[in-house]
């Protein structure tokens, strides 16, 4: 009886210190909160530089953030801003419903 209740028991594994310390670490709220706020810093897409303090702008159909200076302004816009890239997709598929009505006008 004494083998079978010493086959139930699990002999301990040894695991590499390295390895141990991962699996039993728990990341601390300021690690956590450090990674966060490295994650959630803007970069503007026009120079690949972080906000540096100055006045930046989000697109308002891709919401990436530009430096104002990087884009051309000077005075907050009154209406909805877009990126050159979203203001060339906006054109082009305004071009092509253009095109599509005019085939469509011509058929007949």
């Amino acid at each position: 009886m004494s083998t079978s209740a010493s086959m139930l028991v699990e002999e301990p594994k040894i695991v590499p210190p390295s390895v141990a310390h991962s699996i039993h670490t728990i990341p601390s709220v300021s690690s956590v909160a450090s990674r966060i706020e490295a994650q959630s810093e803007y970069i503007c897409p026009a120079c690949n530089r972080p906000d540096d303090g100055s006045p930046m702008i989000a697109c308002d159909s891709c919401d990436l953030w530009f430096h104002w200076v990087c884009v051309g302004i000077q005075e907050p816009p009154e209406s909805d801003w877009y990126c050159r890239k979203c203001t060339a997709k906006i054109d082009g598929i305004s071009s092509e419903k253009r095109k599509k009505h005019k085939k469509k006008k011509s058929v007949f």
